[in-house]
């Protein structure tokens, strides 16, 4: 047997019948399927009653040497594809990133409805070509299925959009394996899968790194998992928020200080790079820093010494730095709130962090993730019960904004999960749980309530409404047009340019090196 031979099936009525009249598992289209072909892993889908589909895998795992495992999801409706599709894939996608290839992956089409059977020929023609597609036929022996047409992946929504080349290369390389600490970080987007990739990279590094990103996108997460693979993962990991530190007491926490060195400094104390010496300080919104404490600090990481207050002694010391901020740090220079010495000291690896928004699928994934985290926290409380996510609550969540990104995404998950009584999570628990939207400045009121005449042109405003989506969207997508039209939600390629002749953005304007 080849030990990657992987089968999915939905469990169907005829499974379900085979069951409960004890007939055995002849009649049973999956056991039958199991009995013609042995399977490494068979990966159960069902979408109606979780425990009966339960029973049914332990079941059917009774006289298999294959490993059975259930995805349940529930579905409000049996025959929606939409909720079909997205089960489906979201099962099929967590198997087929841990394989190298997928020429050994199949799709039973005798088990289930005939929307279940359609979404495994649209997977296999559009998503998965390499996948086999089986039935059992009624001499119950199993044939694959030959379907005589393609699909052009274009014609498709994301939805059936595979897993581009780089990250088929990744795993063929073992990236999972290779780096089990950045396993925790969703990354099936390629702007985030970018970042990690370069984190890996610069992580057998001795050199600063500066993460930049919005608040809420996983920066120190990001830098937990750099410090985990590094050379110095052994040493401590000391992680400090610089906003959070008074202004009087700054140079304390970071240098230390001497005992009566200032009111109140009853102690010696070491401070926060003596602490972290032979593993990484992590200086969260190091932007935050007194210009004066800046100065001291560049010299720390020049000499590899401080200077505690209130001593004339220097103390040696060795660490990698790793420093985050959610500010713009080449507007902060150019405003003198930052020093340009400073700056390119700890930027010598810089990685931007995309904000959730603009990561794609990466939402569902976190999604799952974090309600897992919330079935398994929650478990022993009392009254509560494990939750699912209905296909309209994945929308709500998958279509909004997430200002505070992946932190506000864990704060829904948790008051809809507190909200809702019974298991299901509906749309209308997650809408009541998102907080409302806001804005920290007034454009729509620049945009949409300039007075009318007075050297008006609506042309010029629809420019610039262009000009900052185009911008954005190219930034985002590391100058990609084909992923900037999807993030402006432009049918396609034809659409973007028709748009750029339109609406003559200055597309020269921060141009970003692909």
């Amino acid at each position: 047997m080849n030990p990657i031979s992987i089968v999915f099936s939905w469990i169907g009525d005829a499974d379900l019948r085979a069951m409960h009249t004890g007939n055995g598992k002849g009649t049973a289209p999956l056991a039958q399927l199991l009995r013609e072909r042995p399977f490494h892993e068979v990966h159960l889908l069902a979408g109606q009653d979780e425990k009966e589909a339960r029973a049914f895998a332990a079941w059917l795992g009774t006289d298999t040497a294959a490993v059975v495992t259930l995805h349940w999801a529930p579905l409000i409706n049996p025959d929606d594809y939409g909720e079909i599709c997205r089960t489906a894939l979201r099962g099929v996608e967590a198997v087929a990133n841990r394989m190298a290839s997928t020429d050994r992956l199949c799709f039973h089409l005798g088990s289930g409805t005939a929307a279940t059977a359609a979404i495994w020929i649209l997977l296999a023609k559009a998503g998965f070509p390499q996948a086999q597609l089986l039935e059992v036929t009624s001499e119950r022996t199993v044939r694959e299925v030959t379907i005589p047409f393609s699909i052009n992946t274009d014609m498709l929504p994301d939805l059936l959009r595979t897993q581009d080349q780089q990250l088929i290369r990744l795993a063929h390389e073992g990236f999972r394996d290779a780096h089990p600490e950045f396993g925790s970080i969703a990354c099936q987007c390629e702007a985030m899968r970018r970042v990690v990739e370069k984190a890996t990279l610069v992580a057998a590094r001795h050199i600063p790194v500066l993460i930049q990103g919005e608040s809420g996108t996983g920066k120190e997460l990001l830098a937990r998992a750099i410090h985990n693979t590094s050379p110095l993962r052994e040493g401590p990991f000391v992680a400090i928020n610089c906003g959070a530190i008074p202004d009087n007491l700054v140079e304390s926490e970071l240098f230390g200080h001497e005992k009566g060195a200032f009111t109140g400094a009853l102690t010696q104390r070491k401070g926060l790079f003596v602490q972290a010496h032979g593993g990484t300080v992590f200086l969260d919104e190091i932007g935050e820093l007194p210009l004066s404490v800046q100065v001291k600090l560049l010299r720390v990481l020049q000499e590899h010494e401080v200077t505690p207050v209130g001593s004339n002694e220097t103390v040696p010391v060795t660490f990698r730095l790793i420093a985050a901020t959610n500010k713009n740090l080449l507007e902060e220079m150019a405003a003198g709130h930052f020093r340009e010495d400073l700056f390119h000291r700890i930027a010598v690896a810089l990685l931007l962090l995309p904000p959730l928004r603009a990561r794609g699928r990466d939402v569902e994934l976190l999604t799952d993730r974090i309600l897992d985290q919330i079935n398994q926290e929650c478990r022993d409380q009392p009254g509560f019960r494990k939750k699912s996510l209905t296909e309209n609550a994945r929308k709500q969540l998958q279509e909004h904004r997430w200002p505070g990104n992946i932190r506000e995404l864990q704060n829904t998950l948790h008051r809809a999960a507190v909200w809702t009584q019974g298991e299901i999570i509906r749309g209308r628990d997650i809408r009541e749980a998102l907080l409302p939207e806001y804005t920290s400045d007034h454009g729509g009121e620049r945009i949409l309530n300039r007075p009318l005449g007075t050297g008006l042109r609506l042309a010029d405003i629809l420019t610039e409404v262009a000009d900052h989506y185009f911008h954005r969207a190219l930034a985002e997508s590391h100058n990609n047009k084909a992923q900037a039209t999807r993030l402006l939600g432009l049918p396609n390629a034809t659409t973007f340019a028709n748009w750029s002749k339109k609406y003559p953005w200055d597309q020269g304007r921060g141009k970003k090196e692909s």
